[in-house]
């Protein structure tokens, strides 16, 4: 599971990778949107049936995630020039930035100049440890033979 930090004016928006889909930490989201409490909110959207699921957070207890899909929906159920300005961010700034991102990762990790620097690094090592493997045998016999 990554994390991905996103500004919003000044304001800290966390995002998750959970089984290939972006999740969104939603206390960050209620604290853009002005609300005090968001497990007032969490309560009210599994009340309407929309997922919220609990996870781990090394800073925080009792974190909440909300799959991409549900936030929009949610910012669009807010009738406030805030959730509005929010949700042009979503959608206009922050999904395909998330997407460039990762999809930037990717390519690396499947390039053949990222295969070709990693296995040229992995002979390096080991060519390094065949090198050294003569002189630590022969300090070993020397430490035998005198000790």
């Amino acid at each position: 599971m990554s994390t991905d930090l996103l500004i919003y004016h000044g304001d800290n928006v966390l995002t998750t990778q959970m089984n290939g889909e972006t999740w969104w930490y939603l206390y960050e989201i209620c604290d853009i949107l002005g609300f005090d409490n968001y497990q007032t909110v969490v309560q009210w959207l599994e009340l309407i049936g929309v997922e919220v699921v609990q996870t781990d957070s090394p800073a925080q207890k009792d974190v909440f995630v909300i799959c991409q899909a549900a936030l929009l929906d949610f910012l669009d159920s807010i009738h406030t020039p805030q959730a509005r300005y929010l949700k042009s961010w979503v959608v206009h700034t922050a999904i395909p930035e998330l997407d460039k991102y990762r999809n930037q990762a990717r390519a690396q990790l499947l390039s053949p100049v990222f295969e070709i620097d990693w296995l040229h690094d992995l002979t390096a090592l080991h060519e390094r440890s065949v090198a050294r493997t003569p002189v630590i045998a022969e300090s070993v016999r020397k430490v035998r033979l005198n000790g």
